[in-house]
């Protein structure tokens, strides 16, 4: 999983409207991230991750769908090349579909700590 990540990130950082997301940040601390989240997903909400919310993480980010669904177009094809079943990258795209309502939005939202706005 990490590997398939590492150059599912390689694609990212060079694809123009996505690498922009992406400024000061190292590809290795954004692979750490995703690998941890996404092993808790695929996990059953094992331990691994320790950061905030999709929505928090997100919030700030203007994302319409057309540009989720480039960035999955991305993973699916770095998974098959990869070799993963179609079956094993439609899981993986489950779990990353779930988030899809806590990233796509046209315009900013607040940052929440449970039901209160954050600075």
């Amino acid at each position: 999983m990490r590997e398939a990540l590492e150059d599912f990130y390689n694609r990212v950082y060079a694809d123009a409207r996505l690498a922009p997301f992406f400024r000061g940040v190292t590809k290795e601390r954004l692979v750490g991230k995703q690998y941890a989240f996404l092993h808790d997903e695929m996990h059953g909400g094992c331990s691994a991750y320790f950061g905030d919310n999709m929505r928090n993480t997100h919030h700030w980010m203007v994302i319409p769908d057309d540009l989720f669904d480039n960035r999955q177009r991305l993973m699916v094809n770095e998974l098959r090349d990869h070799g993963l079943t179609e079956t094993q990258i439609a899981l993986w795209m489950h779990f990353e579909e779930r988030h899809r309502q806590d990233i796509v939005k046209d315009a900013p939202w607040e940052r929440m700590l449970g039901t209160q706005p954050m600075p």
